[in-house]
């Protein structure tokens, strides 16, 4: 009798999610924006209006064979546009902005990246997400706003603290902040999630209409 060796990877598991290949890496991701081409070409994609909804609300961007969805944060819809977009809303997340909102308003960055996040994740983040930018000491210029390491964190359902000091936390965001984010399988699985690139790759609804802006 032969045994196999080779392991089984359901695809619906997180490993098997995390084994889909698309989207644009942890560290290059824009998590808000000042305005769509600028987004698009920060991730090397093609800006599309969605549908009938006004892109001064709401746009896509198509980057690395996936989607990502910006709204503006005065936006009241944008529940209603993930679950249209993705046709789900993954069991136990919450959808959200993952750049605060509260952050964009006081400082004029009007487009902000959604995704599904946990819901105990998410309302741990709250509060951090009220803070303002750390202190800085060089001029910034950048139109696009990348992920910072706390965001990063929420994204993957951990609460605030988990993995860095409270007190980096309560800094605030720090300006033109990069960092190069690692992933396990199973982990990639979880942001893929966030992002719906597991629905973009068993196929979008045929009913949405896109348009290049």
């Amino acid at each position: 009798m032969l045994i196999s060796l080779k392991k089984n990877i359901a695809p619906d598991s997180l490993r098997g999610i995390g084994g889909i290949k698309r989207g644009v890496e942890a560290h290059r991701l824009v998590a808000a924006g000042h305005r769509a081409k600028l987004i698009a070409d920060a991730l090397g994609g093609t800006a599309y209006s969605i549908g009938r909804i006004k892109s001064r609300n709401a746009f896509c961007i198509k980057a690395s064979d996936t989607y990502y969805l910006y709204v503006h944060y005065a936006y009241q819809g944008y529940r209603i546009l993930f679950r249209r977009f993705f046709s789900v809303i993954p069991a136990g997340c919450d959808i959200d902005h993952v750049f605060s909102r509260s952050l964009a308003a006081r400082i004029g960055v009007p487009y902000l990246l959604l995704a599904a996040v946990p819901k105990s994740a998410n309302r741990s983040h709250a509060s951090a997400e009220r803070r303002g930018l750390a202190p800085y000491d060089r001029l910034y210029l950048g139109k696009t706003f990348p992920l910072d390491e706390r965001m990063f964190h929420k994204v993957m359902g951990r609460h605030v603290g988990a993995r860095q000091s409270l007190e980096s936390v309560r800094a605030g965001y720090v300006m033109g902040s990069q960092h190069e984010f690692g992933l396990t399988l199973k982990q990639r699985g979880i942001w893929n999630i966030a992002f719906g690139i597991d629905m973009v790759h068993a196929g979008l609804p045929s009913t949405l209409k896109l348009r290049p802006l």
